[in-house]
């Protein structure tokens, strides 16, 4: 329930509507993937990765955990071709490295509280 609340109140960073206003790619599976990002209890914030490649990239609240891993990203591949597939994929990859750690789900609880 919470984080169905997150996903329907998340504000989109500007850079979300800048990429959908050019066209580049489907704003509407963007939008849904950058939602469900931050409607994750562990991501602070998201990024649009800039250069050659690009991506996302998301700064996390179970750092605390972790101090090595401060953030994870996910750049544009021959496989993940747009942006939205690429937070998707960070969607997973953080689920699967901090969703089922305790400590990182403590970490995490304590710093949005903070």
């Amino acid at each position: 329930a919470d984080e169905a609340i997150r996903f329907m109140e998340a504000t989109l960073p500007q850079w979300v509507a800048n990429v959908i206003n050019s066209g580049s790619e489907d704003g509407a599976d963007l939008e849904t993937a950058v939602r469900a990002l931050l409607a994750s209890p562990h991501v602070e914030r998201i990024e649009q990765l800039s250069g050659d490649r690009g991506g996302v990239c998301a700064r996390l609240w179970c750092r605390a955990a972790h101090s090595s891993c401060r953030s994870e990203q996910r750049q544009v591949t021959m496989k993940r071709t747009t942006l939205a597939e690429c937070a998707v994929s960070l969607l997973d990859l953080i689920n699967t490295k901090h969703g089922a750690k305790a400590e990182c789900v403590v970490a995490a609880e304590a710093a949005r509280a903070a």
